[in-house]
């Protein structure tokens, strides 16, 4: 079995999370394992959660790095240093560089995953940091994967990545006779037009 360790800030419902959960939706549970450290206590994505342990995955909290980072390196080396394949670390920018000097001390390979092009927060100061943290912290043996060219060039520069796509079941989202007969049955729209506008307020 090939176990996988997946450090990522939360399990909420972002992007990077998302791509996790379809991933891990399709895998073999007998083939990999996948284990998560993470800094926030509250699990927001309930589905998420169910499936790492359905799958039979553990959730490792670990400290904030910027509340604690001296625990926040022991708690990590505690979990690394178990015994993994690969540790994958998911990051929008390079501020938090523990993970990966962490993961380095152990046999595990390491996979930086760039997913944004950009640091939202922080300002000047954290693109600073960033740029600091990729020219010293990120090794040439480095797996590099990215989520867009940008997002490549964002984190990674001229040492460039392999893209990896959206895992996402497209089958789930094909076109349905009988689910466009049903939906204008209950709204009574029968063969008007109709168009949909989805909002992520409210409901």
């Amino acid at each position: 079995m090939i176990k996988i360790l997946h450090i990522i800030h939360g399990l909420n419902l972002g992007g990077a999370e998302t791509f996790i959960f379809n991933l891990l939706s399709g895998i073999n549970s007998d083939e990999f394992r996948f284990d998560f450290a993470i800094q926030e206590p509250e699990i927001k994505h309930k589905q998420f959660e169910k499936l790492i342990y359905d799958k039979g995955g553990k959730i490792f909290i670990i400290k904030d790095f910027f509340k604690n980072p001296v625990a926040h390196t022991q708690y990590l080396k505690r979990v690394v240093k178990t015994g993994y394949d690969f540790v994958h670390i998911h990051i929008n920018a390079f501020i938090n560089p523990i993970p990966a000097i962490v993961a380095t001390q152990y046999k595990s390979r390491v996979i930086i995953h760039s997913h944004n092009s950009q640091n939202v927060r922080g300002g000047i100061l954290s693109k600073f940091v960033h740029k600091l943290n990729t020219s010293l912290f990120l090794s040439p043996k480095f797996i590099r994967l990215s989520c867009s060219r940008k997002a490549s060039d964002w984190m990674f520069g001229s040492r460039g990545s392999k893209m990896i796509l959206n895992a996402v079941d497209t089958e789930r989202y094909s076109f349905s006779e009988k689910s466009r007969n049903d939906i204008r049955s209950i709204y009574g729209i029968k063969d008007r037009y109709c168009f949909l506008s989805v909002s992520d307020r409210g409901h």
